[in-house]
């Protein structure tokens, strides 16, 4: 029996240490499984440990240690004054009442009356300004218009000058045509009206307000006047006429149409200046379609001002020659056979507001011209070019024009830039018929910026034998053949654009090289990138492999911080908590090794 019970006991001990053993194998497993996902974490978060309780701590330590320095220093101050503060800034130290200065004793600031006093060249107590020595009674006045000063009493004073608008005397180095009431011998008259009583502005200008202008017209007729104001009081139609029906032709001559008609089947100019500071207003003008046809002629007519005209159906709407600096706006120029504005050899005008629509050849037309400024303009339909800027062939300036903020659209190409250092800027280029939103053609140092050009039907923007040009920051979409073309064409940057869904390429390079591309999206064209040789190709998103001899992100990872590709291979780009996925796998993988190898000892 003994015996019996001698082997029962020990079945039963190796029964336990059986359990016992796998119970130490389950404790190890899950402990190794905890180290690993620990040490995870701790790798994962320690950046952000580093960065915002270790970096904190280091300036709470300086912060107080500062705190202390100056404590020390306020107290050893406060002794020496015997807590009696007097609180003095240099005069030109704003104060704010509601501010309290730290460390400071809030008693009474009657102390040490003494060291405060005007000309200390601080600013004590019940003083406007305290400049030091420089306060005086006796300010120099030999200038024009107001004098600030602070005198020896510590008080702002604000005086005339010798001289300033207002004392009687025609001052006229300072801009100065009268003065109060003295005209300078000038009246109405005098200065080319027909009556009216003058005066004098605050600002010592001429006030003609009252003055009458004026003169009615109603037939064709030369205006020869200088600073008269014609109105016309009915529509003129004349079919004899051989040349412009009204002429201006004389210096600050305004024509105020008043919505009526000058209607003419021959080929002249409906109206002509010569003369500079012309205004022309709120006419309709239809003339003869053929060359000699333009609703507006301007030769030699600076500083003019075009406004709220009318100008269809004829040659040209409106044509400038050898005219600068003119303001052309609100016009209406539709319907014209052949330019519904022409330039030439016309500089910094400014084209703006104008609708240009339907036209048989271009819309605006400069050539031989620089500097002009073509804004915020809408050009529909017009059956070439919706602005084209020509190149001069002999000799004048051209180029540096800017083209910004036109609605163009249903040309057979928008923009056609033939000359160099323009800037084509915040466009919206659509639905061009034959060609591209915008073309360069041998033309170079030209800026294409924040353009939107969409559905046009060969390339949103085309370069042919361009160079240096620098294409930045514009959205090209669904156009049939390429978002950017460029084609024997060199040194360009093509930066921060978006091209997207376009029937063939997002960029498309021929015959080209050492153009920059960087930081561009080519996403969901038909093939997002085609080059023929390698470029400079930098941080770009495109659903291609090895191109252009870079690399790009793919589409849609990039700004996630997502791996890129370059031919196949994944490059790291955001650090550790891009992939931190593969470390979670890795561990996992290691715990599932462990787990069979206890199941493996177990059996």
């Amino acid at each position: 029996m003994k015996k019996e019970g001698v082997l029962k006991t020990s079945g039963s001990e190796d029964k336990n240490k059986k359990v016992n053993l796998k119970n130490k194998k389950t404790i190890i497993f899950f402990v190794v499984l905890l180290v690993i996902i620990g040490a995870i974490i701790i790798f994962l978060i320690y950046p952000y440990i580093a960065g915002f309780v270790v970096g904190p701590k280091n300036e709470t330590a300086q912060l107080q240690s500062n705190i202390s320095q100056n404590n020390g220093t306020n107290a050893s101050s406060d002794n020496q004054t015997n807590n009696t503060t007097r609180t003095r800034v240099p005069a030109n130290y704003s104060i704010n009442e509601d501010t309290a200065l730290d460390g400071e004793d809030s008693g009474d600031d009657s102390g040490d009356e003494s060291s405060a006093e005007c000309g200390d060249d601080f600013l004590d107590s019940g003083e406007e300004c305290d400049d030091g020595s420089s306060n005086t009674d006796d300010p120099d006045t030999d200038c024009y218009g107001e004098i600030n000063y602070c005198d020896e009493s510590c008080s702002e004073i604000t005086a005339n000058c010798d001289t300033y608008c207002g004392d009687s005397l025609i001052n006229s180095s300072e801009g100065e045509q009268c003065d109060t009431t003295n005209l300078n011998g000038q009246t109405c008259q005098t200065l080319g009206y027909f009556s009216g009583n003058l005066s004098c502005s605050s600002n010592c200008r001429f006030n003609t307000g009252s003055c009458q202008q004026s003169v009615e017209i109603n037939s064709c007729q030369t205006l020869n006047q200088t600073n008269k104001k014609y109105i016309l009081n009915a529509s003129i139609t004349n079919d004899s006429l051989i040349e412009a029906c009204i002429k201006i032709l004389a210096e600050n001559i305004t024509l105020d149409c008043q919505g009526y008609s000058i209607t003419s089947s021959n080929d002249i100019a409906g109206v002509y200046s010569n003369s500079s500071l012309a205004t022309i207003k709120n006419c309709n003008i239809n003339v003869g379609d053929n060359s000699g046809g333009y609703g507006i002629y301007l030769e030699q007519a600076n500083n003019s001002y075009i406004f709220n005209n009318t100008l269809n159906s004829q040659y040209a709407g409106l044509f400038l020659s050898e005219t600068s600096e003119s303001l052309i706006e609100d016009n209406i120029l539709n319907f014209n056979l052949n330019k519904g504005i022409h330039l030439l050899t016309a500089y910094d005008n400014t084209i703006q507001n104008n609708e240009i629509n339907n036209g048989s050849f271009y819309g605006i037309v400069s050539a031989k011209s620089a500097n002009n400024i073509i804004q915020n303009n809408n050009l529909i339909g017009d059956v070439w070019y919706g602005v084209i800027i020509e190149a001069s062939l002999s000799g004048e300036p051209d180029g540096e024009n800017q083209i910004l903020d036109n609605q163009i659209s249903y040309s057979r190409e928008n923009i056609y830039i033939k000359t160099s250092g323009n800037v084509i800027k915040g466009n919206t280029l659509k639905y061009s018929q034959m060609y591209n939103g915008i073309y360069i053609y041998n033309a170079s140092d030209n800026l294409v910026e924040d353009n939107v050009i969409e559905n046009n039907k060969v390339s949103g923007i085309g370069l042919n034998e361009a160079s240096n040009n620098s294409i930045v920051n514009n959205i090209l979409s669904s156009n049939e053949e390429y978002g950017i073309e460029v084609y024997l064409s060199n040194s360009n940057t093509i930066e921060n654009n978006t091209a997207s869904s376009n029937s063939i390429n997002g960029l498309y390079l021929e015959a080209s090289s050492d153009n920059s591309i960087k930081d561009n999206v080519f996403c969901n064209n038909t093939e997002d990138v085609y080059c023929d040789s390698n470029q400079t190709f930098n941080n770009n998103e495109c659903n291609s492999g090895d191109i252009c001899g870079g690399s790009c992100e793919v589409c849609g990872l990039g700004e996630l911080g997502g791996a890129g590709i370059t031919g196949g291979v994944i490059n790291v780009k955001k650090g550790i908590a891009d992939y931190s996925f593969i470390m979670i796998f890795i561990a996992a993988i290691i715990a599932l090794a462990i787990l069979v190898n206890l199941r493996k000892k177990r059996k």
